[in-house]
């Protein structure tokens, strides 16, 4: 018997789907308007969405998608672009801090 072939799709359209599903900030639970994505402590943003061009299989995107958090963009700005200050101050952000 042959296998059904797994359904594939660009990580890219997952992640745009995904976006699109969501209703509230993962942080404030404020209404979202437009969404900012992090994963794995770093921010998605439009630019990068464009680089994930790699195919993978749903179940991938199944496991992969419950490491995503959706935030506003106040939230994203707040949590991603922090200094090392407010981790002094035992503040300490989804994100990974900016490099400057």
């Amino acid at each position: 018997m042959l296998s059904s072939p797994r359904k594939k799709q660009l990580l890219s359209r997952y992640l745009k789907d995904f976006k699109h599903k969501q209703t509230h900030c993962s942080n404030c639970r404020k209404p979202l308007d437009r969404v900012s994505l992090v994963f794995r402590n770093q921010l998605i943003n439009k630019k990068s969405l464009g680089d994930f061009d790699r195919l993978i299989e749903e179940d991938v995107w199944l496991s992969l998608q419950y490491e995503l958090i959706p935030v506003c963009r106040f939230c994203s700005e707040v949590f991603c672009n922090t200094h090392q200050l407010f981790q002094d101050q035992g503040f300490y952000p989804l994100c990974a801090p900016v490099r400057q």
